[in-house]
């Protein structure tokens, strides 16, 4: 949405004047404007009031999501890499590893052993034969959703 035009021309009333003289607005508003016009001098103040606090609340929803869209973070902020992930969970506490992984960890070198030697399979330009293993077992064992196992494996 573009937000370049201003509103110049809408009658007297002084909270409607002064929130159509004073924001940006967005050309949606401006064609509800421009298409429904709005005679503030034929409103009551109580009216003026609730059209302005309508009008103030689209705005801000506009500004709210043009910033935010502006303002995106990064998603993938870990110092740890997925590969890092499993190595830490290898050198770390069985509990841990077995409640991510579904096994023990002799286990879990075995079968690496055994898809390498066995079916042939091998670590990728990017991502170690462990990881591999770790992205489908973490997945099979939790059921995470596919933007969790991402986090763990970034």
């Amino acid at each position: 949405m573009r937000y370049f035009h201003k509103v110049s021309a809408i009658g007297q009333g002084p909270i409607v004047e002064m929130i159509f003289m004073n924001f940006m607005l967005p050309n949606t508003l401006l064609y509800l404007v421009s298409h429904y016009p709005v005679n503030p001098a034929s409103m009551s103040n109580h009216e003026q009031i609730v059209v302005a606090a309508a009008l103030l609340c689209v705005l801000t929803i506009s500004l709210v999501s043009s910033v935010a869209a502006k303002a995106k973070t990064p998603m993938h902020t870990s110092v740890l890499s997925g590969q890092q992930w499993v190595e830490e969970l290898l050198d770390g506490y069985d509990g841990h590893f077995y409640d991510a992984f579904g096994m023990n960890k002799h286990i879990f070198h075995y079968l690496v052993e055994v898809l390498w030697q066995k079916a042939g399979l091998d670590d990728t330009k990017h991502v170690s034969l462990k990881e591999q293993l770790g992205i489908f077992l973490y997945t099979a064992v939790t059921g995470a959703s596919n933007q969790k196992v991402q986090k763990c494996f970034q």
